[in-house]
């Protein structure tokens, strides 16, 4: 009969990180650094964003860019950013962003 191994199952977990509209830049500490998967508000009526994270591996600093409709983009450069989500919170609609490494 052949001896089976088991192979070790490594779990990611869903973390929520409300977070508020900026031009700033808003830095999360994330277990292995996500990724955000998706953003929206929660049941709570917070806007958040959601990650994978690795909590097998150290946080790792991910930066998130919520910016509303109509407002400048100058501070970030399209070549650094990826759009998550855009989510209606009352009258605003907010474009979420995370910084590419």
């Amino acid at each position: 009969m052949e001896n089976v191994r088991m192979k070790e199952i490594k779990m990611k977990t869903v973390y929520k990180y409300p977070i508020n509209p900026s031009l700033e830049k808003i830095a999360l500490s994330i277990p292995g650094g996500g990724p955000v998967i998706s953003a929206g508000v929660d049941p709570s009526g917070d806007l958040c964003v959601w990650a994978l994270a690795d909590t097998d591996k150290e946080d790792e600093k991910v930066i998130v860019f919520c910016v509303g409709t109509g407002w400048p983009l100058d501070l970030l450069d399209a070549h650094k950013i990826r759009f998550v989500d855009t989510v209606k919170t009352g009258f605003y609609m907010w474009h979420i962003f995370v910084e590419v490494k």
